[in-house]
């Protein structure tokens, strides 16, 4: 490996896999286009007096669209989510207030799971446009450049992208310490309604709207559609409660929100031997619940 290829790649890993990352939602797939984007650079050899960057930029985004394409003409049994990373100490809530203000994951804002899950809404050329400029903070010329498309189509996309994303619920996607601190307290006061099996409190957490999404990843048990008001919801967990073995229970960041991971010390059949539940609050309530079961997408969790 070139000196200068070497040092690009201890210098823009972060930024590149982070890209990737956004743009595909599993830690496997960045880490793949990872490796791949470097290792065109060696095959490639750009001029090495230049700033790699741009170039390594525009190969990760493009290789990262077309994994896109590929990945939704297949099949997925039930419903997809992305791959949980944990941002954070791996310690009980108390340490929320000492989480630094700027644990944002470049951060936060652009990789929480209410955002990864919102842009799989998007075409994989407004997500391209979208993390680009939005996150990448490139100038329309150099996000044109980067995946040939022209300023004019640019724009437009990316007009197109926030107007999904905005239309789909309005709900914000960025983290904030606020919606950290909101998470914390939620996920306490279920865990402790879901214990005690009171079904009034537990449906009283959650919006009248709430869904409840899992993700087995087609190995494990799970809703092959959302669950979809409080009651239902609310049910749906009492009963994982009652008919599950029991389980520890970790509380974490996760994507920079706080989270819940979980893991069986004895298998049983039809459960899933490890999990990551996130959650979305909206005015002092839980809107969504994520769970992701897929054993693909919990490695090192």
């Amino acid at each position: 490996m070139s000196h200068a290829i070497s040092g690009a790649f201890t210098q823009h890993q972060r930024l590149i896999w982070g890209l990737c990352y956004r743009m595909l939602g599993t830690v496997a797939d960045a880490d793949e286009i990872l490796q791949e984007t470097f290792v065109r650079a060696l095959e490639n050899s750009p001029s090495e007096d230049r700033d790699l960057r741009p170039w390594l930029v525009r190969v990760a985004a493009n290789l990262s669209r077309d994994r896109l394409r590929r990945r939704r003409r297949r099949p997925y049994a039930g419903q997809w989510l992305p791959s949980p990373i944990d941002t954070g100490p791996q310690e009980p809530f108390p340490w929320l207030r000492q989480v630094p203000v700027d644990l944002q994951l470049e951060q936060v804002q652009s990789a929480s799971f209410a955002w990864l899950v919102a842009v799989e809404a998007l075409t994989p050329n407004q997500r391209a446009v979208l993390v680009l400029r939005e996150v990448m903070e490139l100038s329309t010329a150099e996000t044109a450049s980067a995946l040939g498309m022209t300023g004019s189509n640019v724009k437009v996309t990316l007009h197109r992208a926030k107007n999904a994303l905005i239309g789909r619920d309005g709900h914000s996607l960025v983290a904030t310490r606020e919606t950290r601190e909101e998470g914390a307290l939620l996920i306490g006061r279920l865990g402790a309604a879901l214990q005690a099996g009171d079904l009034d409190a537990v449906v009283a957490l959650f919006t009248e709207d709430a869904w409840a999404v899992s993700d087995g990843g087609g190995v494990y048990h799970a809703a092959m559609n959302p669950v979809i008001g409080a009651v239902k919801v609310a049910k749906l967990y009492l009963g994982l409660m009652h008919k599950g073995p029991t389980s520890n229970v970790a509380l974490r960041l996760i994507n920079g929100q706080p989270a819940v991971v979980t893991w069986w010390d004895r298998r049983r059949d039809n459960f899933a031997p490890h999990a990551v539940i996130s959650i979305r609050t909206r005015e002092g309530r839980i809107d969504r619940i994520w769970s992701v079961l897929a054993p693909g997408k919990l490695s090192g969790l």
